[in-house]
């Protein structure tokens, strides 16, 4: 038998070795296929979107991808037997890299080709939706996942969802006769449906805008300061029969005004970069996550049968009016308080607060809801859209961000594969 007690004195420590052999796959038969890594469609768009880039060609099915930007090149070529073949390029050098930081430590105004990051969008799945016309949607309020809006047959089909009766269809339909890009009214749906996107603690706010005309009355200037003019005379109007919430709302919306001079400013203007301070952001969040907590109260109230999703559709429903019906009382001498802004927005908002009774009225007719909770749910559903609205930038192409062509919605989470070479 083998003495195995001093084995450790004659142990020889050994090492794998790697040999590397070039083969050539230049002459196989077209019917056997390299192995290449292999990923997908979907998966590759975000990722492309997410580095800043810009796609110059975007047809996977017929082999054609090609996207450019912040020192990023993706480029496709279609092999015989196998499809789209992508390869990748950087042009990053250390020049480009101190450019950037002497720009953003040092103030100096050389160019960089990188993305500075005032013009970087949420870094967030829900967001990368919104990049292929989906809009993410709060799902224990709104019942389902997202809407489809990239186009205008999605957006069409979304409004028969919200109205069977294809009355809000038909209206769209007939203001892009006279504004190509139009969904006014429609667009409420964005800052109504959507949950935050905006992350707790940070200051990036951009989106990509996942329809045309992707603002609406709730993020413009015009919408808030005639929001509270109305929400005012309401108040005083019905003295003590407003209800502690609608007290709430007209405190919170002065106190945002008092102690933030930009809260009533409008996010659809000027360079919408990620410059807003974080203890503004940070206030308006905690004022969106109040609204939050009362309309799941109403949710789980034993009294009636309210749901967020009807109050919302019933708003769009008349809602996609207001642009007709403003420029209509303009034209015939019949506009409102304008506040020295432009005047259809705010008459715009003016005929909001004139829909409500109709909204009221159909939602009590219907799901036998009192018409005091239905009012003051609407009052509490602008106030949470608009507060939606100042903690996010719905921003659109840019020549200085290379983004923002919506991508078909048909690829997102496309499992058609493609390979990397």
């Amino acid at each position: 038998m083998r003495n195995y007690k001093n084995a450790t004195r004659y142990y020889t420590p050994r090492r794998p070795a790697c040999r590397s052999v070039q083969k050539s796959w230049d002459f196989m038969a077209p019917e056997l296929v390299r192995p290449l890594a292999v990923t997908y469609v979907g998966d590759i768009a975000v990722i492309v979107q997410r580095l800043g880039m810009k796609w110059q060609a975007f047809r996977p099915e017929e082999g054609e991808m090609r996207a450019e930007g912040n020192g990023h090149i993706i480029y496709s070529t279609l092999v015989r037997s196998i499809g789209p073949i992508l390869h990748y390029a950087h042009e990053l050098t250390r020049d480009m890299v101190l450019d950037k930081y002497k720009k953003n430590w040092l103030g100096n105004s050389q160019p960089s080709k990188l993305i500075p990051p005032e013009l970087l969008f949420i870094p967030t799945s829900e967001v990368d939706m919104m990049r292929f016309g989906m809009l993410p949607c709060y799902e224990d309020f709104m019942h389902r996942k997202y809407y489809a809006m990239g186009t205008i047959d999605e957006v069409s089909a979304t409004l028969d969802l919200l109205d069977p009766s294809g009355s809000a269809s038909q209206k769209v339909q007939d203001n892009r006769r006279f504004v190509s890009t139009s969904t006014f009214g429609f667009s409420d749906l964005i800052s109504m449906a959507a949950p935050i996107l905006r992350q707790k603690g940070s200051t990036r706010i951009r989106l990509p805008v996942p329809t045309e005309h992707c603002t609406g009355l709730t993020s413009h200037k015009e919408g808030f300061v005639i929001f509270r003019q109305r929400l005012g005379e309401y108040f005083h109007d019905k003295g003590n029969e407003a209800s502690p919430q609608i007290l709430w709302v007209l405190q919170n919306y002065d106190s945002l005004k008092t102690t933030y001079p930009n809260w009533e400013e409008g996010t659809d203007e000027g360079v919408c970069e990620n410059h807003l301070k974080l203890p503004f952001l940070d206030k308006v969040h905690g004022v969106w996550n109040q609204t939050t907590e009362y309309f799941q109260q109403l949710h789980t109230s034993d009294e009636f049968n309210f749901q967020y999703a009807k109050l919302v559709a019933y708003h769009i429903k008349h809602a996609v009016n207001f642009w007709h019906e403003a420029h209509e009382r303009i034209r015939d001498g019949g506009e409102r308080d304008h506040h020295g802004l432009r005047d259809w927005l705010a008459e715009g908002m003016h005929l909001y607060w004139d829909y409500l009774p109709r909204i009221v009225g159909e939602i009590a007719l219907r799901y036998r809801i009192p018409d005091s909770v239905i009012r003051e749910a609407w009052i509490m559903l602008m106030f949470r859209a608009s507060c939606w609205s100042r903690c996010h930038y719905m921003c659109r192409a840019e020549e200085r961000f290379p983004d923002s062509a919506r991508l078909p919605s048909r690829y997102w989470s496309s499992k058609l594969p493609v390979y990397l070479g």
